[in-house]
């Protein structure tokens, strides 16, 4: 009876240790933080952060260090002009702090939620979404948030991103209306190094994220089933 015992009490481990192999995230290291941790952040909250000089959140910038092999940009033709382009196209947003996670929410590419995990976790095998599996952590008053598990079809310098693409953000304070923000973009299957864009980010302190629903706002929306029939 002790052997049998011992047989079964060996093949509950074994069979734990083989889900936890199949989620690495089941194991993932997580600190449980409290309200006290929370209020030693800099605060970030109050207003939404928008890139300076421009009335859209869109990263744009210079030319991509884009590989020599790639095949023409493909066209947006037939994409549901409802989904998001996601993460790294648009960035900004107005924060709100929780216990163990931040989030950054954002009208800009209809209404978006991202959760950046605060609590010490690993990204482990996240499901691939939008905006991706986002971890952070404080370098002094900067925030580094650290970004994988995209979808495939969210796009890099206009290419699908095949869902390797990992991103770096920095959020550098310069004071309360003011950050310095660098996003890191790599993706070897689209870029021959390491992508860096810099960008000065201001508080806009009575602006607040709005209701915005892509069924609403179709007719100013992308892609190419817009409605454009005049409204009564």
């Amino acid at each position: 009876m002790k052997i049998a015992a011992l047989l079964v009490v060996f093949a509950l481990v074994g069979a734990i240790s083989a889900r936890a192999q199949d989620n690495p995230a089941s194991v993932a290291s997580a600190h449980p933080l409290t309200w006290s941790d929370v209020a030693k952040w800099p605060d970030f909250t109050g207003g939404e952060w928008t890139i300076a000089g421009s009335h859209v959140n869109t990263l744009s910038t210079g030319p991509a260090p884009l590989r020599s092999d790639l095949p023409p940009k493909p066209k947006r033709t037939g994409l549901n002009p409802c989904a998001p382009q996601g993460l790294p196209q648009f960035v900004g947003g107005e924060f709100f702090y929780s216990k163990n996670s931040m989030f950054l929410m954002t009208d800009w590419d209809y209404l978006v939620v991202r959760r950046i995990y605060m609590d010490g976790r690993i990204h482990g095998d996240p499901d691939p979404t939008y905006f991706g599996h986002s971890i952070g952590h404080w370098e002094g008053n900067t925030l580094v948030v650290d970004t994988v598990g995209l979808l495939p079809d969210v796009p890099v310098a206009g290419y699908p991103g095949n869902g390797v693409t990992h991103i770096v953000e920095r959020y550098a304070p310069i004071d309360r209306d003011d950050i310095n923000y660098t996003i890191t973009i790599i993706n070897p299957q689209i870029l021959t190094r390491p992508w860096v864009i810099k960008k000065h980010l201001v508080r806009l302190p009575t602006l607040e994220v709005a209701e915005a629903f892509c069924d609403q706002n179709v007719r100013n929306g992308a892609g190419d089933t817009i409605d454009l029939t005049p409204p009564p």
